[in-house]
């Protein structure tokens, strides 16, 4: 089923080492597999008391009406899709604080190095929970507690999807933040970077996935040739619960 054309890819998917055919990952394909998995989303929910800890840890560490950035970071052994190094997204986070000089950043990643990097660059802003890292894959050291793991993983998912703007690349975790915000904050525009979207709008008409068109949010590929008109505003269009 991993496999299957008209199963939810929450990125292009790989087959004996090449892109499977029809996973484009172009902007409309993102937008048509969001809406699929909207679909199976209706049947899934996240236990009350996990949503109100990661609703008070937002609240504790931003105010209501604070610019916040959130930055997904897929390290360790990331291989299906081209890992994304932090030098990479330093450019849409500059841009997000040049608009918003007393922003904040919440970076969610699982690579220790990834992290090192982004606080010697961004520290006076930056702000991240206190989770298992590895240079390796945490989530396959047996050693680790299971359960912290896996909540941890969606913490950080659910306090991304709270976010102003979100920067991320290909990746399940980033993509369960959008669905998210579209589950438990419906109608809230949110403002996403896929910093790894193919932009030859022409593959469409190679697209496995053409079934949904649901604009489930603003998706664009660099926010830095926008005007600075066009970035989100921190406030009343956006309900942090």
């Amino acid at each position: 089923i991993h496999h299957n054309k008209d199963a939810v890819h929450t990125y292009p998917y790989q087959m004996r080492g090449k892109t499977m055919k029809g996973d484009v990952g172009t902007k409309k394909w993102a937008s048509c597999q969001r809406a699929r998995a909207m679909e199976i989303m209706k049947s899934i929910s996240v236990r009350d008391e996990i949503l109100e800890e990661a609703k008070g840890w937002y609240n504790a560490h931003f105010e209501e009406d604070e610019p916040v950035l959130g930055v997904h970071m897929r390290g360790t052994d990331k291989w299906i899709t081209a890992k994304h190094l932090p030098e990479q997204y330093s450019e849409e986070i500059q841009t997000f604080l040049n608009h918003y000089p007393e922003g904040k950043i919440f970076l969610a990643t699982d690579d220790p190095n990834f992290l090192l990097a982004t606080r010697r660059k961004y520290g006076y802003a930056l702000t991240v929970r206190p989770t298992a890292r590895q240079v390796d894959n945490a989530f396959l050291d047996d050693v680790l507690d299971k359960d912290r793991k896996c909540k941890d993983v969606l913490m950080d998912s659910l306090i991304l999807s709270r976010t102003t703007k979100f920067i991320k690349s290909w990746s399940g975790v980033a993509e369960f933040s959008i669905l998210f915000r579209s589950k438990y904050q419906p109608g809230a525009i949110f403002h996403v970077v896929d910093l790894q979207l193919n932009p030859n709008d022409a593959d469409d008409a190679k697209s496995s996935c053409t079934d949904k068109s649901e604009n489930l949010v603003v998706a664009i590929k660099k926010a830095s040739d926008h005007k600075s008109s066009n970035e989100p505003k921190p406030a009343k269009e956006t309900v942090f619960g």
